[in-house]
């Protein structure tokens, strides 16, 4: 069983930072996600754009969307953004089916 890998890429970005995501984001790694996301918010805030890159994920369980649409709000409402880039297709269905398809939470990736 593989664990989630989380590798955070803050280098010559000076707008924006980049987390890009692999390994399962399931049931059994969802509350490490989760603490991360809020280790991230308590050093840098919410006011800036945070693209977390979800082209390595394997899975991408409920419990995360979870975790994910509470970090969109937080980030929304201090006028900051939460951006997921390169969503694998079953997680692009998870997110449809759970009414979230439509946000501007899914974006392209930052140039």
């Amino acid at each position: 069983m593989s664990d989630l890998v989380i590798q955070l890429n803050r280098d010559n970005h000076p707008d924006y930072h980049l987390a890009k995501l692999a390994g399962p984001l399931d049931n059994r790694t969802a509350d490490g996600f989760d603490e991360w996301l809020r280790k991230y918010t308590d050093h840098f805030g919410a006011k800036g754009k945070l693209y977390i890159d979800m082209e390595g994920l394997e899975v991408l369980a409920s419990r995360a969307i979870s975790s994910i649409i509470y970090y969109y709000e937080m980030f929304k409402s201090a006028g900051g953004q939460l951006i997921l880039i390169r969503v694998p297709p079953t997680g692009m269905v998870s997110l449809e089916k759970l009414g979230f398809g439509n946000l501007d939470l899914i974006g392209e990736e930052p140039s």
